[in-house]
C-alpha cells in the first residue's frame, strides 16, 4: 500500500492524465507554436552545440547505464527493494511513454526547428507521435533520483541538468513544449512512487528496530 505520498501521487497522475487529454484534443496547439517559435528565435551556434551535447547525455544507452548505477547505489543504501522499485517504475513509465506515443495525436515539430550539430545516441525509435518526451521523462526521473537518494548535496545541480536536458528537446526541434511538460509530469509521478516506497521501507525498518529487544 502507498504511504503518506498517496495524495501527491494521485494528484500528479491526475494532472498527467488531464494534460495528456488536452494535448490529444489539440487544445494546446497555440501554446506549442508560440514556445517553439520563441526557442527558434533565440538560437545561436554556441548554444546549438551546448544543447546537442546536453541532450546526448540522456540518450537511451547512457540513461540505461545511469539507471544501473543508481540502482546499485540504492541497493547499498536502502536495500534491494528500493532498487527494484526504481527499476520497475522506470520500466512502467517507459511503457506508458511508448503507449501514449502511439495513441495521443501529437505530430512532432519536424522541419519547424532543427538545430542538431550531430546525431545523438545509437538507439533510435520511430514512433507515430511525439507525446510525451522520453528524453524529458528519463532526464528528470534519473537526475531526480540522483538528487534525492544518491547526491542530495548536489540536488540543485542535478535538477538544473535535468531541466536543461528537457529544455534542449524544444530548443533543438525534437519536441513541442507540451511533450516536455508531459514527460516532466510522468517523471514526477514516478519519483513520488519510488520516494513513497523508500520512506515506507525506512519507517518499517525503524519501527522494527524499536521493538527489537
Amino acid at each position: 500500500m502507498m504511504g503518506k505520498h498517496l495524495k501527491a501521487i494521485t494528484l500528479t497522475a491526475a494532472c498527467f492524465a488531464a494534460f495528456s487529454l488536452a494535448v490529444h484534443v489539440r487544445a494546446l496547439d497555440r501554446f506549442d507554436v508560440v514556445t517553439t517559435t520563441w526557442a527558434n528565435s533565440i538560437g545561436i551556434r554556441p548554444v546549438d552545440w551546448l544543447m546537442t551535447i546536453v541532450t546526448a547525455l540522456m540518450s537511451p544507452e547512457i540513461s540505461l547505464l545511469l539507471l544501473g548505477i543508481i540502482c546499485i547505489v540504492l541497493r547499498r543504501r536502502f536495500g534491494w527493494r528500493a532498487a527494484a522499485w526504481l527499476l520497475g517504475v522506470f520500466t512502467v513509465a517507459t511503457l506508458v511513454e511508448l503507449v501514449l506515443k502511439n495513441i495521443v495525436y501529437q505530430p512532432p515539430p519536424h522541419g519547424v526547428v532543427h538545430r542538431f550539430m550531430f546525431r545523438e545516441g545509437l538507439i533510435h525509435f520511430s514512433l507515430p507521435y511525439a507525446y510525451p518526451s522520453g528524453h524529458s521523462l528519463r532526464a528528470l526521473l534519473l537526475t531526480g533520483a540522483v538528487a534525492l537518494w544518491v547526491m542530495p548535496r548536489a540536488a540543485i545541480a542535478c535538477w538544473t541538468l535535468g531541466g536543461l536536458i528537457a529544455a534542449s528537446r524544444v530548443y533543438l526541434g525534437c519536441h513541442w513544449m507540451t511533450d516536455v511538460l508531459g514527460g516532466a509530469l510522468l517523471a514526477m509521478t514516478s519519483l513520488l512512487v519510488v520516494q513513497d516506497r523508500i520512506r515506507s521501507r525506512g519507517a518499517a525498518s525503524a519501527q522494527a528496530e524499536r521493538v527489537t529487544p
